[in-house]
This record gives structure tokens, sequence and C-alpha cells, in this order.
């Protein structure tokens, strides 16, 4: 695989950098193996949670982090999306291992946890130049993203221990109602749009779009991530 067509970690962002001997001095009790403090790098895509490489000359891990500043209650968080992760390694391999949690803000300025790295081309609007799909190649691609959602959703989720990340029944209900109220907060002076879209059930729930994935140039899904965007609900709602 083309190391061009992979997303690379650059230089760290001004104002976002990361304490590579706290860290280090956080998991070297917890990840064998680690030597000496890591080079800490940054991934540019995203525009959420913040995600770093942290490289040893023998290995790569990933560490992800909230932005800084003033968060919403209940957004960015980290452990909930490393518990998600942790729970569905086992049933769905699809997902990387996370080796470390911290809820320990003092440590870094927020909580964090690390995974292994897994290496793939993450799907954006225009894939890599140098990456040539055929239409069967693409096709191949889309059958194998469908698939794997579908391995996903097939995982029993109480089995997997995973009955607790969401609020039961009612998940369409919510999201419409949810969706309709922030699109009214948002209306401006000269728009009646928001009214007639309320009244005649024209506000629809906003889904995320597929990039939650990575894949190789065969056509095959290594990974799914984005798990902090997961929740329990209805599976027709979701699909």
């Amino acid at each position: 695989m083309s190391t061009s067509t992979i997303d690379e970690a650059v230089a760290v962002r001004d104002g976002e950098a990361l304490d590579a001997a706290a860290v280090h001095a956080f998991l070297r009790d917890r990840i064998d193996g680690l030597s000496g403090e890591p080079e800490v790098r940054q991934f540019a895509g995203g525009a959420s949670n913040l995600t770093y490489l942290l490289r040893w000359p023998d290995r790569e891990l990933i560490l992800r982090r909230p932005p800084l500043g003033t968060k919403a209650k209940s957004a960015h968080d980290m452990l909930r999306e490393a518990n998600i992760m942790s729970r569905l390694k086992p049933v769905f391999g699809k997902v990387p291992e996370v080796l470390a949690t911290c809820d320990d803000e003092s440590v870094i300025g927020g909580e964090f946890y690390v995974m292994e790295r897994l290496r793939g081309i993450i799907p954006r609007r225009n894939l890599p130049r140098d990456l040539a799909l055929s239409a069967e190649d693409t096709q191949q691609l889309c059958t194998n993203v469908v698939d794997t959602l579908i391995e996903l959703h097939a995982v029993d989720h109480v089995a997997a221990g995973l009955d607790d990340i969401g609020k039961g029944e009612g998940y369409v209900r919510r999201q419409i109602e949810g969706w309709t109220e922030r699109y009214a907060r948002a209306r401006t002076w000269n728009d009646g749009s928001a009214e007639r879209g309320a009244d005649h059930g024209g506000v629809r729930p906003l889904w995320p779009a597929p990039e939650g994935s990575a894949w190789k140039p065969n056509g095959q899904v290594p990974q799914v991530r984005r798990p902090e965007r997961a929740t329990g609900g209805e599976r027709a709602a979701r699909c």
C-alpha cells in the first residue's frame, strides 16, 4: 500500500501540544515495551476530538483526547468512546484495541485513551490522486462497506454489554424532536422556513457521513471507527 494514499500525521498545531513526558509517565506502567518518550505528531483531519500519533522506534500508537476549551455537556466523551470499542472488540474485530484510558484530567488537561494504530485509507470527498479504482473495484468496495455495516448491526449488543449506551425506546422521536428544536433555535429573523418545516414534518435527523471507516486498495474494510457517534435505537432508523 502506497504511503501517499494514507493519512499521515504532521507537526502538532500551535496551541494543541501534547506533554510527551506526562504521557510516557502514565503509559509506561500500563503498556509493556515502550522505550522512552514518544515522538508526538498530529492528524490534521477531523474537526472534533484531537488525534495524535505516538511514535517509538518500534511501535506506533494513537491517542485521542477532547478539544481544548469549553465543551458542550456530554460531548467529546473519550471514556465512552473507548468503552464502546473495548466491548465491541471481542465480537467485532474491525475496531482498534484500546490499550489504556485516563480519567485524570491533570495528566494532559483532559481525559484520553490510547489505542493501537491500524493503517488504512480514509474515504473522503476526494480520494488520493494516485489511487486508481476501476468500476469493478469501486463496486466491490461499496459492497464490502455495506457488508461490514450489516455485520456490525448484527452484533448482539446485549451480549456484548452495550445495552446501556442508549436511552432505550423512542429513538426516532428523540431525534426528530431534538433536531427540530435545534433548527428552531438556529432560525434567523428573516427565515420563516423553520416553523413551516416543523409544522409539516420537514425537519429530518442529520446522519453522519460514512467517514468512520478505513479501507485498503483491495477493497477490504479493515476497521470501523467513530464510536462516539454510536447509540442504541431502532435499527431501521440507523441504517
